[in-house]
């Protein structure tokens, strides 16, 4: 395997990982991972990542830090700043 992934495969990757990938992604990818085997760790890396993230969870920000977001774009925008 290369050190780069084609991003239509890498996206085939994730989309396994992800359980959103229809039959036919799913039996190329299978080919993919039979003439690469590298891909195949590739894509146990993706479901660990997957797995460690979820388990992260997530937080509410408080309200202040919203509040402050919305001016800083509200303020950009009128005078034209990104």
């Amino acid at each position: 395997m290369s050190d780069r992934i084609d991003p239509e495969v890498l996206e085939l990757v994730n989309a396994l990982a992800d359980g959103q990938i229809s039959q036919s992604e799913r039996a190329r990818l299978e080919r993919l991972i039979e003439r690469d085997p590298g891909l195949m760790k590739v894509l146990k890396q993706v479901q660990v990542l997957r797995s460690v993230v979820g388990a992260i969870g997530h937080e509410q920000a408080p309200s202040h830090i919203w509040a402050g977001v919305r001016d800083r774009i509200e303020r950009d925008s009128l005078i034209g700043q990104p």
